[in-house]
């Protein structure tokens, strides 16, 4: 198996450096470049084209979050990992609308850090353990903010099959393409046409946004 090429951006050469020599000397990972701020970061992807960016999220010039917004345009299928030291649950919802399929704590360790960027490529949404719980206060607070008269999927404003509901149903469960595949005997390449149908009936563009679309407004059901 070939080794997940990915971008570190930090402003911190320390912390920047730092990755990058450890997760350099890792078989599973190949460090195709850094970046020291949102700004260098869009350049050296667009120039190395890695799997993965891992982005701090507070940086001088162009911050990780405006850095995400415009990875997510320009290249869609690219894994988003931010990085911080933050782990306030305001921070976890703007990464999620941003793109992010993850979130990182600086002061983790390197082998549950690698695990999660490696869930997060195979299509997982993934947070630390000591994430969680502010993750779900975030998503809690969004959908109180959002009209709550509606009652589940019939008042969402958007019309979805039962199968379309059966295979976003397990979106949220976090389950990946293949995953959703088993479970429904289906090919692997029906879900990604169904989820593609969903994201163009909610106006997303990828897993993370609808995820998070879903989560504000179905409220207290996941």
């Amino acid at each position: 198996m070939s080794a997940i090429t990915l971008v570190i951006a930090d402003d911190q050469p320390i912390i920047r450096n730092g990755l990058a020599a450890m997760l350099g000397a890792e078989a599973d990972f190949e460090v195709a470049g850094t970046a020291s701020d949102g700004a260098e970061a869009i350049e050296v992807v667009a120039r190395e084209r890695p799997q993965l960016v891992l982005m701090d999220i507070h940086m001088p010039n162009m911050d990780g979050l405006a850095a995400a917004r415009i990875l997510k345009q320009r290249f869609p299928g690219i894994c988003i990992v931010m990085l911080t030291t933050f782990s306030d649950g305001e921070y976890i919802e703007e990464a999620i609308k941003a793109g992010a399929s993850g979130y990182l704590l600086k002061d983790m360790e390197l082998d549950p850090m690698m695990l999660i960027m490696k869930d997060c490529l195979s299509g997982r949404i993934s947070y630390p353990a000591a994430v969680r719980p502010m993750l779900a206060t975030a998503l809690e607070q969004a959908a109180a903010g959002a009209d709550s008269n509606g009652n589940g999927w019939d008042n969402l404003g958007v019309s979805f099959t039962d199968r379309e509901r059966e295979i976003l149903d397990m979106l949220l469960e976090g389950r990946t393409n293949r995953e959703i595949a088993n479970a429904l005997f289906l090919g692997e390449g029906t879900i990604k046409n169904y989820l593609v149908g969903c994201y163009a009936k909610m106006r997303v563009s990828h897993r993370g946004e609808a995820t998070a679309w879903l989560r504000k407004r179905l409220g207290g059901q996941f």
